[in-house]
Protein backbone atom coordinates (compact mmCIF):
# COMPACT_ATOMS: atom_id res chain seq x y z
CA UNK A 1 0.00 0.00 0.00
CA UNK A 2 1.10 3.48 -1.04
CA UNK A 3 1.69 5.97 2.00
CA UNK A 4 0.16 9.38 1.05
CA UNK A 5 3.05 11.97 1.16
CA UNK A 6 3.32 14.62 3.33
CA UNK A 7 1.94 17.85 3.05
CA UNK A 8 4.91 21.28 2.16
CA UNK A 9 5.63 23.41 5.38
CA UNK A 10 5.23 26.61 3.92
CA UNK A 11 7.83 28.93 2.52
CA UNK A 12 9.68 30.23 5.02
CA UNK A 13 9.50 26.65 7.17
CA UNK A 14 11.60 25.27 4.57
CA UNK A 15 13.95 23.97 7.78
CA UNK A 16 11.11 21.89 8.91
CA UNK A 17 9.94 20.66 5.85
CA UNK A 18 9.42 17.05 4.89
CA UNK A 19 10.85 18.10 1.41
CA UNK A 20 13.64 20.05 3.02
CA UNK A 21 16.35 17.57 1.05
CA UNK A 22 15.07 15.72 -1.24
CA UNK A 23 12.58 18.61 -2.79
CA UNK A 24 11.82 19.21 -6.78
CA UNK A 25 11.40 23.08 -8.17
CA UNK A 26 7.98 21.67 -8.65
CA UNK A 27 7.01 20.88 -5.49
CA UNK A 28 8.93 24.01 -3.73
CA UNK A 29 7.70 26.56 -6.68
CA UNK A 30 4.37 25.50 -6.33
CA UNK A 31 4.70 26.00 -2.13
CA UNK A 32 5.71 29.36 -2.97
CA UNK A 33 3.37 30.09 -5.09
CA UNK A 34 0.40 29.85 -2.27
CA UNK A 35 2.50 31.54 0.54
CA UNK A 36 4.43 34.66 -0.97
CA UNK A 37 1.89 37.88 -2.02
CA UNK A 38 1.25 37.74 -5.60
CA UNK A 39 1.62 40.33 -7.75
CA UNK A 40 -0.33 43.53 -7.99
CA UNK A 41 -3.29 43.26 -10.69
CA UNK A 42 -2.66 46.88 -12.12
CA UNK A 43 1.11 46.95 -12.61
CA UNK A 44 3.38 47.61 -15.61
CA UNK A 45 3.26 45.38 -18.31
CA UNK A 46 7.18 45.88 -19.47
CA UNK A 47 8.79 45.92 -15.55
CA UNK A 48 5.69 44.22 -13.56
CA UNK A 49 6.25 46.96 -10.95
CA UNK A 50 2.95 48.24 -9.12
CA UNK A 51 1.03 51.02 -11.21
CA UNK A 52 0.66 54.54 -9.50
CA UNK A 53 -2.53 54.73 -7.77
CA UNK A 54 -2.75 58.46 -8.73
CA UNK A 55 -1.18 59.11 -12.19
CA UNK A 56 -2.17 55.15 -13.28
CA UNK A 57 1.52 55.35 -15.05
CA UNK A 58 4.73 53.20 -14.59
CA UNK A 59 7.17 55.47 -12.76
CA UNK A 60 10.42 53.75 -14.67
CA UNK A 61 11.68 56.03 -16.48
CA UNK A 62 13.32 53.19 -18.84
CA UNK A 63 9.43 51.34 -19.19
CA UNK A 64 8.95 54.60 -21.69
CA UNK A 65 11.53 54.08 -23.96
CA UNK A 66 11.93 51.24 -26.35
CA UNK A 67 13.48 48.30 -26.10
CA UNK A 68 17.05 48.80 -28.17
CA UNK A 69 17.27 51.89 -26.04
CA UNK A 70 16.67 50.70 -22.12
CA UNK A 71 18.67 47.22 -23.64
CA UNK A 72 15.87 44.72 -21.66
CA UNK A 73 12.42 43.85 -22.92
CA UNK A 74 10.44 42.56 -20.41
CA UNK A 75 9.99 41.67 -16.56
CA UNK A 76 8.58 38.79 -15.24
CA UNK A 77 8.22 39.12 -11.46
CA UNK A 78 7.02 36.44 -9.30
CA UNK A 79 6.03 37.70 -5.97
CA UNK A 80 6.00 41.23 -3.98
CA UNK A 81 8.86 41.11 -1.27
CA UNK A 82 6.88 40.81 2.29
CA UNK A 83 6.38 38.71 5.18
CA UNK A 84 7.78 35.39 4.92
CA UNK A 85 10.03 36.32 1.68
CA UNK A 86 11.14 39.37 2.88
CA UNK A 87 12.40 37.41 6.17
CA UNK A 88 13.96 34.87 4.33
CA UNK A 89 15.78 37.19 1.69
CA UNK A 90 17.59 39.20 4.60
CA UNK A 91 18.14 35.92 5.87
CA UNK A 92 20.18 34.25 3.33
CA UNK A 93 22.24 38.21 2.01
CA UNK A 94 22.79 39.26 5.62
CA UNK A 95 22.64 36.63 8.12
CA UNK A 96 24.88 34.34 6.17
CA UNK A 97 22.24 31.65 6.07
CA UNK A 98 23.51 29.99 2.81
CA UNK A 99 21.57 27.33 2.97
CA UNK A 100 18.32 29.24 1.50
CA UNK A 101 20.16 29.04 -1.90
CA UNK A 102 18.95 25.40 -2.53
CA UNK A 103 15.18 26.69 -1.83
CA UNK A 104 15.57 30.22 -3.76
CA UNK A 105 17.40 27.62 -6.53
CA UNK A 106 14.07 24.97 -6.70
CA UNK A 107 12.30 28.19 -7.00
CA UNK A 108 14.26 29.79 -9.79
CA UNK A 109 14.48 26.69 -11.44
CA UNK A 110 10.40 25.60 -11.20
CA UNK A 111 9.18 29.13 -11.94
CA UNK A 112 12.08 28.95 -15.41
CA UNK A 113 10.53 25.22 -16.41
CA UNK A 114 7.07 26.79 -15.88
CA UNK A 115 7.61 29.42 -17.84
CA UNK A 116 8.88 27.77 -20.59
CA UNK A 117 5.29 25.16 -20.58
CA UNK A 118 3.80 28.35 -20.52
CA UNK A 119 5.42 30.67 -22.57
CA UNK A 120 6.98 28.22 -25.32
CA UNK A 121 9.26 30.67 -27.57
CA UNK A 122 10.50 30.22 -30.75
CA UNK A 123 13.82 32.04 -29.67
CA UNK A 124 14.49 29.70 -26.40
CA UNK A 125 17.54 30.87 -24.17
CA UNK A 126 20.94 29.13 -24.50
CA UNK A 127 22.32 30.50 -21.78
CA UNK A 128 20.80 31.12 -17.77
CA UNK A 129 23.66 33.70 -16.05
CA UNK A 130 24.41 35.15 -12.94
CA UNK A 131 24.25 38.47 -12.83
CA UNK A 132 28.48 39.17 -12.23
CA UNK A 133 29.12 39.91 -8.45
CA UNK A 134 32.30 41.41 -6.89
CA UNK A 135 33.41 39.36 -4.19
CA UNK A 136 35.95 41.11 -1.76
CA UNK A 137 36.86 44.43 -0.51
CA UNK A 138 34.40 46.57 -0.87
CA UNK A 139 32.31 44.10 -2.74
CA UNK A 140 29.84 41.38 -1.26
CA UNK A 141 30.95 38.50 1.45
CA UNK A 142 29.80 35.75 -1.12
CA UNK A 143 28.32 35.78 -4.17
CA UNK A 144 24.82 35.19 -3.24
CA UNK A 145 23.72 35.11 -6.86
CA UNK A 146 25.69 32.86 -8.53
CA UNK A 147 25.56 30.47 -5.56
CA UNK A 148 21.96 30.69 -6.42
CA UNK A 149 22.14 29.25 -9.96
CA UNK A 150 24.79 26.87 -8.67
CA UNK A 151 21.87 24.96 -6.58
CA UNK A 152 19.24 25.67 -9.48
CA UNK A 153 21.59 24.04 -11.65
CA UNK A 154 21.62 21.24 -9.62
CA UNK A 155 18.11 21.24 -9.13
CA UNK A 156 17.28 21.47 -12.94
CA UNK A 157 20.31 20.46 -15.10
CA UNK A 158 18.75 20.18 -17.99
CA UNK A 159 18.08 23.86 -17.93
CA UNK A 160 21.29 25.22 -20.07
CA UNK A 161 22.78 27.34 -16.97
CA UNK A 162 26.35 28.45 -17.17
CA UNK A 163 28.25 30.52 -14.20
CA UNK A 164 31.86 31.10 -16.37
CA UNK A 165 30.51 33.27 -18.74
CA UNK A 166 30.90 37.24 -16.70
CA UNK A 167 32.40 38.75 -14.18
CA UNK A 168 32.52 41.71 -12.04
CA UNK A 169 36.12 43.26 -12.03
CA UNK A 170 36.34 45.68 -8.69
CA UNK A 171 33.62 47.14 -6.05
CA UNK A 172 31.60 49.87 -7.43
CA UNK A 173 29.51 52.91 -6.21
CA UNK A 174 25.77 50.92 -5.22
CA UNK A 175 22.78 52.65 -6.58
CA UNK A 176 20.61 52.18 -4.39
CA UNK A 177 22.54 54.66 -2.57
CA UNK A 178 22.53 57.14 -5.24
CA UNK A 179 19.75 60.02 -5.18
CA UNK A 180 17.32 59.99 -8.01
CA UNK A 181 17.64 58.30 -11.56
CA UNK A 182 19.96 60.41 -13.19
CA UNK A 183 22.91 59.83 -10.51
CA UNK A 184 21.74 56.34 -10.82
CA UNK A 185 22.38 55.84 -14.04
CA UNK A 186 25.94 57.94 -14.51
CA UNK A 187 26.98 55.27 -11.87
CA UNK A 188 25.93 52.41 -14.01
CA UNK A 189 27.52 53.76 -17.01
CA UNK A 190 30.58 55.22 -15.46
CA UNK A 191 31.43 52.09 -13.13
CA UNK A 192 29.26 49.28 -13.18
CA UNK A 193 29.83 49.01 -17.05
CA UNK A 194 33.66 49.23 -17.49
CA UNK A 195 34.15 46.93 -14.41
CA UNK A 196 32.36 44.20 -16.60
CA UNK A 197 34.17 41.82 -18.35
CA UNK A 198 32.74 38.75 -20.46
CA UNK A 199 35.17 35.90 -19.70
CA UNK A 200 35.08 34.11 -22.83
CA UNK A 201 33.38 35.77 -25.98
CA UNK A 202 33.00 32.46 -27.79
CA UNK A 203 30.88 31.35 -25.30
CA UNK A 204 28.31 34.18 -25.93
CA UNK A 205 28.53 34.42 -29.40
CA UNK A 206 25.40 33.95 -31.59
CA UNK A 207 23.77 33.04 -28.47
CA UNK A 208 20.68 34.33 -26.47
CA UNK A 209 21.60 35.06 -22.78
CA UNK A 210 19.18 34.96 -19.86
CA UNK A 211 20.64 36.74 -16.80
CA UNK A 212 19.71 35.88 -13.18
CA UNK A 213 19.68 38.71 -10.30
CA UNK A 214 18.76 38.81 -7.12
CA UNK A 215 17.31 42.78 -7.54
CA UNK A 216 15.36 44.40 -10.20
CA UNK A 217 14.95 48.45 -9.41
CA UNK A 218 14.93 50.07 -12.64
CA UNK A 219 16.87 48.18 -15.30
CA UNK A 220 20.35 50.14 -15.28
CA UNK A 221 22.98 47.78 -14.52
CA UNK A 222 20.99 44.92 -16.76
CA UNK A 223 21.67 47.19 -19.61
CA UNK A 224 24.99 47.78 -19.07
CA UNK A 225 25.25 43.74 -18.77
CA UNK A 226 23.29 43.58 -22.11
CA UNK A 227 25.69 45.81 -23.97
CA UNK A 228 28.92 43.87 -22.82
CA UNK A 229 27.40 40.35 -23.97
CA UNK A 230 26.00 42.20 -27.18
CA UNK A 231 29.63 43.41 -27.84
CA UNK A 232 30.68 40.31 -27.24
CA UNK A 233 28.68 39.31 -30.18
CA UNK A 234 25.27 37.27 -28.25
CA UNK A 235 22.42 37.36 -30.43
CA UNK A 236 19.74 38.43 -27.83
CA UNK A 237 20.12 39.00 -24.54
CA UNK A 238 17.21 37.54 -23.14
CA UNK A 239 16.64 38.70 -19.69
CA UNK A 240 17.47 38.98 -15.80
CA UNK A 241 16.11 36.44 -13.47
CA UNK A 242 15.56 38.47 -9.80
CA UNK A 243 15.38 37.17 -6.61
CA UNK A 244 14.61 40.36 -5.57
CA UNK A 245 13.55 43.34 -7.05
CA UNK A 246 12.95 46.86 -6.22
CA UNK A 247 10.96 48.23 -9.26
CA UNK A 248 11.46 52.10 -9.72
CA UNK A 249 7.63 51.98 -10.82
CA UNK A 250 6.89 52.20 -7.06
CA UNK A 251 9.17 53.07 -4.30
CA UNK A 252 10.03 50.70 -1.86
CA UNK A 253 8.33 47.45 -3.57
CA UNK A 254 10.08 44.51 -4.00
CA UNK A 255 9.44 41.15 -6.14
CA UNK A 256 11.19 38.17 -6.80
CA UNK A 257 10.99 38.30 -10.04
CA UNK A 258 12.44 37.16 -13.85
CA UNK A 259 13.52 40.15 -16.09
CA UNK A 260 13.76 39.81 -19.72
CA UNK A 261 15.94 42.09 -22.01
CA UNK A 262 16.88 42.73 -25.61
CA UNK A 263 15.60 40.18 -28.40
CA UNK A 264 12.50 40.05 -29.85
CA UNK A 265 10.05 37.32 -28.43
CA UNK A 266 7.91 36.44 -32.00
CA UNK A 267 4.77 38.05 -32.97
CA UNK A 268 2.76 37.10 -29.78
CA UNK A 269 4.81 39.58 -27.56
CA UNK A 270 4.53 39.31 -24.21
CA UNK A 271 1.83 36.11 -22.72
CA UNK A 272 -0.50 37.81 -20.89
CA UNK A 273 -0.21 35.51 -17.93
CA UNK A 274 2.29 34.49 -15.26
CA UNK A 275 3.06 30.83 -14.76
CA UNK A 276 1.97 30.54 -11.64
CA UNK A 277 -0.06 27.94 -10.11
CA UNK A 278 -3.21 27.79 -7.58
CA UNK A 279 -5.49 25.67 -5.87
CA UNK A 280 -5.23 22.76 -3.88
CA UNK A 281 -1.57 22.33 -3.10
CA UNK A 282 -0.20 18.68 -5.00
CA UNK A 283 3.07 17.49 -4.73
CA UNK A 284 5.19 15.45 -6.74
CA UNK A 285 6.71 12.01 -5.71
CA UNK A 286 10.21 13.30 -4.84
CA UNK A 287 13.35 11.51 -5.58
CA UNK A 288 16.27 11.41 -3.74
CA UNK A 289 19.23 10.86 -6.25
CA UNK A 290 20.68 14.09 -5.85
CA UNK A 291 21.06 14.21 -2.00
CA UNK A 292 24.53 13.42 -1.85
CA UNK A 293 24.68 16.81 -3.68
CA UNK A 294 22.65 18.38 -1.04
CA UNK A 295 24.79 17.36 1.96
CA UNK A 296 25.77 21.13 0.86
CA UNK A 297 23.58 22.69 3.60
CA UNK A 298 25.69 22.93 6.92
CA UNK A 299 24.47 26.23 6.75
CA UNK A 300 21.10 26.09 7.36
CA UNK A 301 20.02 25.60 10.91
CA UNK A 302 21.00 22.58 12.58
CA UNK A 303 17.83 20.69 12.57
CA UNK A 304 17.39 21.24 8.68
CA UNK A 305 21.10 19.13 8.91
CA UNK A 306 19.75 16.61 10.88
CA UNK A 307 16.77 16.10 8.70
CA UNK A 308 19.73 15.45 5.76
CA UNK A 309 21.88 13.86 7.30
CA UNK A 310 18.91 11.18 8.70
CA UNK A 311 17.97 10.54 4.99
CA UNK A 312 21.60 10.16 3.43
Amino acid sequence: MRLPEPETAGFGNCPDCAYVSTGTPAICFVCASETIEPLSAARCMTCDGRLSTTSGECGNPLCNRSADLRGWEYIYAISMRSGALEKVISRYKYDDVKGWAWIFGRVLAGYLESLLFTDPSPDPWDLIIPMPTYVGDGGRDFDHIDLIVERAEIEAPELPFRRDVMRKTQPTPRLVEQDGFAARAQVAERYFGPALEVIDPSAVAGKSVLVFDDVFTSGLTLREVAEKLTEAGARRVGGSCSLVSRSACETGALYLGLSAAVGARGAGGRPAAHPRLHGRRRVARSASARLTDRRQLPEFPVRCQRRVNERS
